[in-house]
């Protein structure tokens, strides 16, 4: 099930064991702030903090890098990809014409863009 505040806070010693912390990370905080994670969520968190203070050339993990791993956990990785491109087939375009040239003053063979 999902663990109490004292027993995520058990949880994040467990993978923070082996782990260089900032002075500034409080696990208690932590642990008050990820009510519903389970514990595999709460060992992703640690190790995605792990990974981005890697990233950033950090020696230890600051309270901020938790907050960010926490969101990244949440929401998933971050989309860069803005533009997505779909292809329609020659076939489905002849036909949505039609259909619009049913509904309106298109001719058959007016170009449509999807």
């Amino acid at each position: 099930g999902i663990p109490n505040v004292k027993e995520r806070e058990a949880i994040l010693m467990v993978h923070t064991r082996n782990k260089r912390l900032d002075p500034d990370v409080d696990l208690k905080v932590i642990a008050k702030h990820t009510t519903g994670f389970t514990p595999a969520d709460l060992e992703n968190l640690c190790n995605e903090a792990a990974l981005l203070s890697a990233r950033y050339n950090l020696k230890t993990i600051p309270m901020k890098v938790f907050e960010e791993a926490a969101i990244k956990v949440v929401a998933g990785p971050e989309k860069k990809s803005a533009v997505i491109q779909i292809v329609f087939p020659l076939q489905v375009r002849y036909d949505f014409s039609l259909a619009l040239f049913k509904k309106s003053s298109l001719t058959p063979f007016s170009e449509v863009w999807l």
